[in-house]
């Protein structure tokens, strides 16, 4: 089973009972996929603006954009090395 199968069987899963047995009873039931959906639970977003931390914020100290970019430039450099 592949993981995207494992994903839908599990949010089918997470489907109410009567749910679930009414749509399955139905003329016209409804395809795996929808199933999933149904099930599908939403998360709360990892973190919002608001809660951005003092420290990311705070100005940067004079020469920080230049050592920045130095690091990245030297990164690149011993790539090629």
């Amino acid at each position: 089973m592949s993981r995207d199968q494992q994903v839908a069987a599990v949010r089918v899963a997470n489907v109410p009972a009567a749910d679930f047995e009414t749509a399955v009873e139905s003329d016209a039931p409804q395809t795996t996929t929808a199933f999933a959906d149904i099930g599908r639970k939403p998360r709360a977003p990892a973190w919002s603006p608001d809660d951005v931390p003092a420290w990311a914020s705070a100005p940067k100290p004079q020469g920080f954009q230049e050592a920045t970019h130095f690091i990245g430039a030297l990164k690149r450099y011993a790539e090629h090395c």
